[in-house]
């Protein structure tokens, strides 16, 4: 039985992802959601930050059709749990509970993911 309070969307979107290690350096990631709710998400990525690690990410949506702009998703979080490739799985990954969850006009977006120009963590 799930217990979550929100609906999890079956969404596979580019994500970029940031976040600074136990030395305070910037890190960065790229990665694919594989699903998303506006409570958390899962992302599947080479590359994890760690567990109990604050990260910021961004999401690029496919665009709307009779839209003049593509959006993304802007989301503040907490890695909640990693999960390591085993022989059968897509690969690793790692579930984050968000803090802050924004939807805006997409500046600066590519195909591979976000684009974090001059944001930063402060």
């Amino acid at each position: 039985m799930d217990r979550r309070s929100t609906i999890r969307y079956s969404l596979q979107l580019p994500v970029r992802f940031k976040w600074k290690d136990k030395h305070g350096k910037s890190c960065e990631g790229l990665g694919r959601t594989r699903d998303i709710s506006t409570q958390g998400s899962f992302v599947i990525a080479d590359t994890c930050p760690p567990q109990g690690t604050k990260v910021e990410m961004k999401l690029e949506l496919p665009l709307v059709p009779n839209a003049f702009r593509a959006l993304q998703v802007h989301v503040e979080g907490q890695v909640d749990r990693l999960t390591q490739a085993q022989e059968n799985s897509q690969s690793t990954g790692f579930a984050v509970r968000n803090r802050k969850f924004i939807l805006r006009e997409a500046e600066g977006m590519s195909s591979n993911g976000a684009d974090f120009g001059n944001d930063s963590y402060e």
